[in-house]
């Protein structure tokens, strides 16, 4: 955990140079940070995070800072990490986290409806919760940045637009944001190792907002720009990405089949590197088995299926 070590040299020369005079609101977030980072890393440092939760969420509900959108925005991020993805039961209710989180939303945003982290936030909190409580006014409000070329933000509201069935509004957000993610790129290359995945997840939205919405043009489209943007000299050029990136590959394989493609699947070579390409093989099987099957050939379509299910079982979660 090398970030730790910057993190706690950052700490430990801000909480020197405090003094009696320094802003309260300074010397309350340096020390709710005292208590998230560690050096050396000790077997327990996933705890300090309970502990940086619940130190902001005091904050935050202190009168002097009610009306500071940056410090709610903060609060309501460490809570919300305490349960990322998961803040709703399978049935729609919110967990004892989720209205925590919440409640420091909504105060946030009661003084500062545009602040674009709590919009986007408030997005990831509503996601996962019933669609009739989702907050559109903060979708609405980040869908109308002017951060032009943050791409995240931009692609932000169709995490709530893919689950309503406005596709269209989908795929326009996502391609927005993908332009702006390839204004960035082309900037500032350097700087895109852990902002690959925002950029493949926009243009993959895209092709799958496009597949519900039955636009085939725009799903290729879409591919095409995903496979520009991840090839193999990419894919292949540090150990941890194919871990990470590689299934995004299937993505055309998907169209394919969303449309009847049959002989494109079938015209399809496997990847020469099947070991860089574990799931465009495993998927390109389940795509053979669908077009045999549909084109009438059950038996090679049973082969492709018994292929799958003998890859998909030598793989490790």
């Amino acid at each position: 955990f090398p970030s730790f070590k910057v993190a706690t040299a950052a700490i430990e020369k801000a909480t020197k140079a405090l003094k009696k005079e320094s802003p309260p609101r300074e010397r309350a977030l340096i020390h709710a940070l005292a208590t998230l980072f560690e050096w050396p890393v000790t077997p327990t440092a996933a705890s300090r995070k309970v502990v940086y939760a619940g130190t902001m969420e005091s904050i935050s509900l202190a009168p002097q800072f009610a009306n500071d959108a940056d410090l709610q925005a903060l609060a309501a991020d460490a809570v919300m990490s305490l349960s990322p993805w998961a803040l709703y039961t399978p049935d729609k209710k919110p967990t004892a986290i989720a209205k925590r989180a919440v409640a420091i939303l909504e105060r946030g945003l009661q003084a500062d409806p545009k602040h674009m982290y709590l919009c986007h936030l408030r997005i990831h909190a509503d996601e996962m919760g019933p669609v009739e409580q989702f907050d559109w006014v903060s979708a609405e409000n980040l869908r109308s940045t002017d951060a032009l070329d943050a791409g995240h933000l931009l692609h932000m509201p169709t995490h709530l637009d893919i689950q309503v069935g406005d596709y269209s509004r989908a795929i326009e957000s996502n391609q927005l944001a993908i332009a702006a993610d390839l204004r960035q790129l082309k900037r500032s290359p350097e700087r895109f190792s852990i902002y690959t995945g925002y950029v493949v997840h926009n243009m993959e939205f895209c092709a799958w907002a496009a597949m519900y919405a039955g636009r085939k043009q725009v799903a290729y489209e879409a591919c095409d720009q995903l496979e520009g943007f991840l090839d193999e000299a990419k894919l292949s050029s540090h150990p941890i990405l194919p871990n990470f990136f590689e299934a995004y590959t299937t993505t055309r394989l998907m169209v394919h089949v969303r449309f009847g493609e049959w002989d494109a699947i079938l015209q399809t070579r496997f990847k020469p590197d099947k070991e860089l390409y574990t799931a465009h093989t495993l998927f390109l099987h389940f795509a053979r088995g669908i077009a045999y099957g549909a084109t009438g050939e059950a038996s090679k379509g049973r082969e492709e299926q018994s292929k799958f299910a003998t890859i998909l079982a030598s793989l490790t979660p």
